[in-house]
């Protein structure tokens, strides 16, 4: 098995086990259409989180190690240069200084070009209608 890192093109990161890129996106597809998604494979990377269990019965990301901010650095560049750049230059966190730039970091995410774009997907067969005529044709 491999650990994959799944950005979608909202700027939401998932992280899936799987034993090839194509049973990643199968597993992904549960989640959302993964047509467009970049799937970054981890290697040996390490991950470490910690989840918080909140009073509502939802779990919330508390901290993670700093191999798993790495993998996240890999899926949202723009985000993780921009915390760099105000720890750098001390600025309070939750500011209002910091509050505008890392808007504008999340904004430029969720607009980012992909290196694999839906048809060039597509073409490697990473898009979900591969998955879907796979699928149709072992069941008849």
């Amino acid at each position: 098995m491999e650990t994959f890192l799944a950005r979608w093109p909202n700027g939401d990161v998932s992280f899936v086990a799987a034993e090839s890129d194509e049973h990643a996106c199968r597993l992904l597809d549960e989640v959302g259409d993964p047509f467009n998604i970049q799937l970054i494979p981890l290697g040996d990377a390490s991950l470490a989180m910690q989840f918080k269990l909140m009073d509502t019965g939802e779990l919330e990301l508390e901290e993670m190690s700093e191999t798993s901010s790495e993998c996240f650095s890999k899926a949202l560049p723009r985000v993780y240069a921009a915390r760099g750049e105000l720890y750098d230059a001390n600025i309070e966190l939750n500011s209002d200084q910091w509050k505008e730039r890392m808007w504008k970091a999340v904004e430029d995410e969720r607009v980012r070009e992909y290196p694999c774009n839906a048809e060039e997907a597509s073409q490697k067969g990473l898009g979900y209608d591969k998955f879907v005529d796979e699928d149709e044709n072992a069941d008849g």
